[in-house]
């Protein structure tokens, strides 16, 4: 007795006119009547989707496409409250940014820089880790080394039984992060 596999893939489609040139694909991939992607169209080339991935009315992830039809960002709700928290945007000279909504006020906290190598490996990262948009902390990932901003000037952290700190005239202090901003002690 011979089995017969079939395998049967159901996707929906159905596409709206809007603007000139612009239009939009909505995607029901398991036909289920619940629309999980939404594919905007201008010019012919796809500038974004938006996701639903837990089918609940809302969008939970949206991907931003330059005109090559590379990815340049996405956005996503970490925790279902209907609002994007978190956001990463990739540039073309090998860096990323990514921002981080902390606090849940709809405003982007904490964000940092990576960038990348010419094998797209991380060698540097920069954050602002006091949310004031400017960057207060610098790391090599290449050799180790951190470098902090303390009252507007860079210093190099070293390390020293798991503290970190800096060199002054030879002493070693430990430095930390208090009060949004570094303090050596």
């Amino acid at each position: 007795m011979k089995l017969k596999i079939i395998t049967i893939i159901s996707l929906t489609f159905i596409s709206i006119a809007c603007a000139s040139n612009t239009f939009i694909k909505k995607v029901d991939s398991d036909a289920d009547g619940i629309i999980e992607k939404y594919i905007y169209f201008k010019n012919d080339k796809c500038v974004k989707e938006h996701y639903d991935k837990d089918k609940d009315g809302n969008v939970d992830c949206i991907v931003y496409y330059d005109e090559k039809g590379n990815v340049v960002a996405f956005e996503v709700d970490t925790n279902n409250d209907s609002k994007m928290d978190a956001r990463d945007e990739f540039f073309e000279n090998r860096t990323s940014k990514s921002y981080r909504d902390d606090n849940k006020d709809s405003k982007m906290d904490r964000s940092w820089i990576t960038y990348y190598d010419e094998l797209g490996n991380k060698s540097y990262i920069e954050y602002d880790i006091n949310y004031d948009g400017i960057i207060d902390s610098k790391f090599s990932l290449v050799d180790k080394i951190r470098e902090n901003r303390i009252n507007g000037v860079w210093i190099r952290d070293h390390e020293k039984d798991g503290k970190h700190g800096i060199k002054q005239n030879n002493v070693w202090k430990e430095i930390i992060f208090e009060d949004k901003k570094w303090k050596i002690c």
